[in-house]
């Protein structure tokens, strides 16, 4: 079974509950729209559903999260830009209902960018992207590139090698 006929297995019944939103008929929340996978990883789009039902598909996915053979699932929550205050109160709600689930076991949560949240249950088969690190390739074609630039023109290759080095350094730094 796929990680998308799991997460469709567990949210079964939730686009019936998002039926009694009064945005429903503008904007149903349907596992065929709100369900898919990016790079190997699945999607849960929090859209279309109030902060309760949004709770609920979040504690299920919670719940089957281990069964996942990706060993992460994305967030989608949304910016907030629609919000008063610009703040997305769905957001903080998923965010503090999965950073529970991490305290108890040996997950993680990155944000990779703003409205999305990723839980990683097993970063030893997670894609890099979804940890937010590059793939070896990446960074082989990243050390060509600075050879050949310290080589063909010094002048700017060595300060050049000099910046990235400093920044991958202190990136590590703050991840540590």
């Amino acid at each position: 079974m796929t990680d998308l006929a799991r997460l469709a297995r567990a949210l079964d019944g939730i686009e019936d509950d998002a039926k009694s939103l009064s945005w429903n008929a503008e904007r149903p929340w349907k596992p065929s729209s709100h369900l898919w996978v990016e790079g190997h990883v699945p999607v849960v789009d929090l859209h279309d559903l109030s902060i309760k039902l949004a709770l609920e598909v979040t504690e299920r996915v919670i719940q089957i999260a281990e069964e996942l053979e990706s060993g992460a699932v994305h967030f989608i929550t949304g910016r907030g830009k629609h919000a008063i205050d610009g703040r997305s109160r769905l957001r903080e709600a998923v965010g503090e209902v999965l950073l529970e689930a991490t305290e108890d076991r040996e997950w993680d949560l990155r944000e990779p960018r703003a409205g999305r949240i990723t839980l990683i249950v097993d970063a030893e088969v997670v894609p890099p992207a979804a940890k937010g690190s590059l793939d070896w390739w990446v960074w082989g074609i990243l050390a060509a590139f600075l050879a050949l630039a310290v080589y063909a023109a010094p002048m700017v290759g060595v300060p050049l090698m000099v910046v990235v080095l400093a920044w991958v350094t202190w990136n590590r730094f703050l991840k540590s």
